[in-house]
């Protein structure tokens, strides 16, 4: 009761009633037609349910934390853009938080850079404005500071920590343009100390989707652009790498655009190749019509309503120009 109180509490600061509708009734499945199935099944879902993809079949929230609660590393993915997967990722978080007086965050949407001003900001040193200041969040990710404020509110209320794993923006922006040899040795030291530019699956998903991106075609080749995810991605790996090794036993949840952790690719799978730990990835997804679901795409998949644009296409969706997470910036 307590949980879902907050969580209608959230949804006015989130959302500004564009979820209202929905109220708190997430953890069911909201009255869509049964158009998503699994690969391999003629089970039929609906936005709303939540998916083991090991099974195939429709699970409840309290069936799926019970087994995230047991992993060291739990990947939560996002369509940037789609209010409803941030709602999701409210709700997931706060609980599996639930029993830990300290949790631990690891997110994307905050470069290293910026772990001085994160902080500062959740030791009480400084208040939204500042931080977000210090943090030059409009310039730096620019979407929404409302998507995620709940996350970081919660995290700073139960005197937590959130890790800052990306890399330095522009470092990324001048490898695509330029290629990573074009780093000085400065630039090259922010950056992870290994990157594995040879996993032919990786390249394959991200070329798919390279054409719909900014920049394709004009600033940029596709070795580079790729060049610019891996470091991206291993980056971001080691970082969460590195604090699971020098804090043996400590769990952390991960927050990350879905396309660097489809099927595994991109920031799981290498993080675990640094420091191995069990791990589950959920994935707020689309339900579009006909949608056929890949059981190896992730652990859990929690379909949220089809939020199709003017194209027709969903703003996050894999055939779109936000790659489902892959967000270079031109």
């Amino acid at each position: 009761m307590k949980r879902n109180t907050v969580v209608c509490r959230l949804v006015g600061t989130l959302f500004m009633g564009l979820l209202l509708s929905a109220g708190c009734a997430l953890h069911k499945p909201l009255m869509k037609p049964a158009t998503v199935k699994v690969q391999g099944s003629e089970a039929a879902f609906r936005a709303g349910e939540i998916i083991d993809l090991e099974t195939g079949a429709s699970v409840d929230f309290e069936a799926m934390m019970g087994i995230l609660q047991e992993k060291d590393l739990v990947f939560l993915g996002e369509v940037h853009s789609d209010p409803e997967h941030h709602l999701m990722q409210v709700q997931i978080l706060q609980r599996w938080a639930e029993d830990q007086p300290h949790p631990v965050i690891a997110m994307e949407f905050f470069q290293v850079t910026q772990q001085d001003a994160l902080d500062r900001f959740l030791a009480g040193d400084l208040g939204e404005a500042a931080f977000l200041e210090a943090a030059q969040w409009d310039a730096e990710w620019g979407f929404p500071y409302h998507y995620y404020r709940p996350l970081l509110d919660l995290i700073r209320a139960k005197r937590g920590r959130i890790l800052a794993i990306n890399a330095p923006r522009g470092i990324v922006k001048k490898v695509a343009r330029s290629g990573i040899e074009s780093l000085s040795p400065e630039e090259r030291a922010q950056i992870a100390s290994e990157i594995d530019f040879n996993r032919e699956a990786h390249r394959e998903y991200v070329q798919a989707v390279f054409p719909l991106h900014p920049g394709h075609g004009g600033t940029i080749d596709f070795e580079r652009f790729y060049q610019a995810q891996c470091i991206w991605e291993d980056t971001m790996a080691e970082n969460i790498a590195r604090f699971k090794l020098e804090n043996p036993g400590i769990r952390i949840a991960v927050f990350a655009g879905s396309g660097h952790l489809r099927y595994g690719f991109g920031i799981p799978e290498r993080t675990l190749e640094r420091s191995p730990a069990t791990a589950a990835v959920v994935l707020p997804y689309p339900a579009e019509p006909d949608l056929v679901l890949d059981r190896d795409l992730a652990d859990f998949i929690w379909l949220s309503r089809s939020a199709r644009g003017a194209s027709g296409r969903h703003p996050g969706h894999p055939s779109t120009g936000h790659a489902g997470g892959l967000s270079w910036k031109p």
